[in-house]
């Protein structure tokens, strides 16, 4: 079923199926995601485009995992173990009455949020069940807000990543232009998968100095003796000695971790768009425990592990071009917050980090603005 979400000039479009977001016109009259565009290619699930990623983000290696001695495979949920599997269950949506629900239609609402709701069932492949609160809230123009909140039902102790895919609309790979807040990019061999312990992370500097993709039209600029030297950067970036300019080409599919928070509790990363608009994405890991803790904020980064030097597994903004799209490669960018680096579930120090005890709930608060 689709739903229509308007408050005034923003409109926000979704699929019940995996509360997946077909569209959002921040005010503009046009979308900045490049959602799907129709359910015949939602069937497709070609990108997994604006996805929610529950309970893992990215690859699982060789499509199974040891669950404390167990191994499960997760073929039959996910193909290729790719981004879990809450893509293909079917949310309801709070507060709706049943005489408005016809799953083959469209249902309309007035509104500045929607709360939809599901339940991950136990299965072979994954321990169960884990209940799902999404909320998308548009009640600013320009601003698209997005909570998810997972809690682990079961009588076990269950490792829960959540992650969220969109893809935002760009002139092109070459006229983008994308900023993180991190230390360290994942180092992954050639079917994903990050490499073993401490290998798998390498630091990152602003690696379009000297790099000859950076010479591209938008970010470059002639000076006076025929070289060319980067563009600087838009007004609206916020000056920053944590950001870091990550170097875009046609296959680049690479998460970002060593991520750093700031005063909101956030990481922030910036997406320059080059059709006139920049793209703020915002985002914030919580827990709520059983012991009375209430809820936490554990962060993105440095709140999870004091010395960020030396590389612990954590959250991670995942960067990926779409130049294998099956439709307009090239013209839209996943700038994936994630709570979870790939294979996450056969790596045991990661494992442990994100468990969550029977009753507790992981969350997940993204805040995405059109900056200007």
């Amino acid at each position: 079923m689709l739903i229509h979400l308007t408050n005034g000039n923003q409109r926000l479009t979704l699929h019940t199926r995996g509360a997946t977001i077909f569209g959002w016109d921040p005010g503009t009259g046009e979308s900045a995601l490049d959602g799907y565009q129709s359910v015949p290619e939602f069937d497709r699930l070609d990108g997994h485009r604006n996805c929610l990623l529950i309970p893992w983000t990215n690859r699982v290696a060789h499509q199974e995992w040891n669950d404390n001695g167990t191994m499960r495979g997760v073929r039959e949920l996910s193909p290729e173990g790719l981004h879990g599997f809450a893509f293909d269950v079917e949310f309801t949506v709070a507060g709706l009455l049943e005489d408005r629900v016809n799953h083959s239609s469209d249902v309309h609402i007035e509104g500045d949020h929607i709360d939809l709701v599901a339940t991950l069932e136990a299965s072979e492949a994954f321990p169960g069940p884990i209940d799902v609160t999404v909320r998308y809230d548009i009640s600013h123009e320009g601003v698209l807000r997005i909570g998810v909140s997972a809690r682990n039902t079961s009588e076990r102790d269950i490792p829960l990543g959540l992650g969220w895919h969109p893809y935002f609309k760009v002139a092109s790979v070459r006229d983008a232009r994308v900023w993180v807040p991190a230390t360290h990019r994942i180092v992954v061999d050639d079917d994903g998968i990050p490499l073993p312990a401490l290998r798998a992370f390498r630091p990152i500097k602003s690696d379009r100095k000297g790099d000859p993709l950076a010479a591209t039209a938008a970010n470059a600029v002639s000076k006076a003796d025929g070289s060319e030297a980067l563009a600087p950067p838009p007004a609206w970036l916020p000056e920053s000695d944590v950001l870091h300019e990550i170097n875009l080409h046609d296959e680049l599919d690479t998460a970002f971790t060593g991520l750093h928070n700031d005063e909101d509790a956030r990481a922030h990363a910036y997406l320059d768009t080059g059709l006139g608009y920049g793209v703020e994405i915002a985002m914030g890991v919580g827990r709520t425990d059983t012991a009375g803790q209430g809820s936490v904020r554990s962060g993105t980064g440095s709140a999870e592990q004091p010395n960020r030097a030396a590389v612990p597994c954590r959250s991670n903004f995942h960067i990926f071009t779409g130049n294998d799209l099956a439709r307009d490669p090239g013209l839209a960018i996943a700038l994936e917050p994630c709570t979870v680096m790939p294979d996450m579930l056969n790596r045991e120090e990661e494992k442990g980090r994100v468990s969550i005890s029977s009753g507790d709930t992981r969350t997940l608060d993204v805040v995405v603005a059109i900056l200007h």
